[in-house]
């Protein structure tokens, strides 16, 4: 029998847009029919906008993993932004925001996914030993994760594997309660099991050095 996990993962992962299947075909299909004809420098521009397609279908798929609006809450669009390969640092986001109290100065938190990006993955060590923080930065541990935890700007930040950073900030009274909120709102268990699936490899494992701090 699948797992809960198992099964909502199924379900997310078949919601790829087949819109983008189409499009990405002839993408491939001009990335060959240039290389065989010698036109590698076209080949190579081809390669970086089927990349760009691939990353722009996940980052859809990731998006689904953002929490709903909390009671009394309402909710931006999903944002998704997606860089080229052509960019050394470039990478995949997917944002939204949530928003309480008025229109003039209302509470907002600000839920954000990073991937693809080495920028990404050198932060890997951060979360693994407590030396290499320093400043107002915490680590600490939450629902079996470790996470940076900054009071100063209340936000909170893990890594889901070496290559998704998940990103909660509060602003103008989105105060650290709410942040921790919405952290734990989000389907961690599904969501890494995405991110292995995406890769095709296991997870490393996450060493715990912190207390939870609730």
């Amino acid at each position: 029998m699948l797992s809960r996990t198992s099964m909502v993962l199924a379900g997310v992962l078949c919601q790829v847009p087949l819109a983008v299947a189409e499009p990405l075909s002839d993408s491939l299909h001009e990335v060959l029919a240039a290389y065989r004809t010698g036109q590698f420098d076209q080949a190579v521009a081809q390669l970086g906008d089927a990349a760009t397609l691939i990353r722009a279908t996940k980052a859809q798929i990731l998006s689904r993993f953002l929490p709903y609006p909390r009671s009394g809450w309402s909710a931006s669009e999903v944002e998704v932004s997606v860089s080229g390969i052509e960019e050394p640092n470039g990478a995949s986001r997917v944002t939204r925001s949530y928003y309480f109290g008025g229109e003039t100065a209302p509470a907002v938190v600000t839920v954000s996914l990073w991937g693809d990006s080495p920028m990404v993955r050198n932060l890997a060590p951060t979360f693994d030993n407590p030396l290499y923080l320093g400043g107002e930065v915490e680590l600490v541990l939450l629902q079996g994760r470790n996470v940076l935890l900054n009071r100063a700007d209340n936000s909170m930040k893990t890594l889901v594997g070496d290559s998704l950073l998940v990103s909660v900030v509060g602003r103008r009274g989105g105060d650290l309660e709410t942040v921790k909120a919405y952290f734990k709102a989000i389907d961690f268990s599904t969501l890494e099991g995405a991110v292995q699936h995406f890769s095709a490899a296991p997870l490393p494992r996450t060493k715990r050095f912190a207390p939870d701090p609730s």
